[in-house]
């Protein structure tokens, strides 16, 4: 499976609800506002990007790396994650 490269595009308010993003490269996006829910987020790198105001309730974020990215208001309710995952510095993850 080729990863893809959705490197800083903009995905503000999208309805992603259960979509397959595992191992894309998500680096400096912004998410603002979008829905996540179930998405798979395995293995995906999230560097730096904008996840204000999102849900990312019952996402699957094993593996996934979430380095710099900003968490402001996001719901995280239900998100199955594991060790191998790298939240910022300012998040406690659930």
């Amino acid at each position: 499976m080729v990863a893809m490269d959705l490197r800083r595009k903009n995905f503000d308010n999208a309805q992603l609800t259960g979509a397959d993003l595992t191992e894309a490269d998500l680096r400096g996006v912004s998410l603002r506002g979008a829905d996540l829910s179930s998405a798979d987020l395995t293995g995906a790198r999230l560097d730096g990007a904008d996840l204000s105001h999102a849900r990312l309730d019952g996402a699957y974020a094993i593996a996934t790396e979430f380095t710099m990215a900003m968490f402001s208001q996001t719901s995280l309710d239900g998100i199955v994650w594991d060790q191998a995952t790298i939240w910022p510095d300012d998040v406690d993850p659930p």
